[in-house]
């Protein structure tokens, strides 16, 4: 596929020789790492009966429940990591929020924020998006 870096190697790297905090790198160990407990689970006999995932995590639900191949999982999250390295001229951002998204709209509606609500994690955390620079000063 073109990788040249290895995931092992990468994660053994002292922190400032390290690319892990390069989304091209990131990307793909996270992957990498949870198809490896989804193999571990399976040489334990466990098999999922219902899957879900959320950013990198759905490439391993969908390797979990046979809808990708090892390889295939493999080669999307190598080139979705490929992609997001090329996503740097965005404004774009992604902040964790420990609050509901109720209050969050709440939120955008005081304070004239442009964002949106991209993900619920749990009830008392979501994931907002929206441009970067306005997140950071008005959040």
């Amino acid at each position: 596929m073109g990788c040249d870096w290895d995931p092992v190697a990468e994660l053994r790297k002292a922190p400032a020789e390290s690319r892990v905090g390069e989304p091209e790198v990131s990307q793909p160990i996270c992957s990498v790492l949870q198809i490896a407990l989804v193999d571990e689970l399976r040489s334990w006999g466990v098999y999922p009966s219902k899957v879900v995932g959320h950013s990198s995590g759905e490439i391993a639900a969908a390797y979990s429940i046979g809808a990708l191949s090892h390889r295939d999982a493999l080669a999307v999250a190598f080139f979705r990591g490929k992609v997001s390295k090329g996503l740097t001229n965005l404004n774009g951002g992604m902040m964790a929020v420990g609050c509901t998204p109720e209050l969050a709209q709440e939120i955008f509606i005081e304070r004239n924020l442009q964002a949106t609500v991209a993900c619920v994690n749990s009830p008392a955390s979501i994931t907002l998006s929206g441009e970067l620079s306005l997140l950071i000063k008005k959040i």
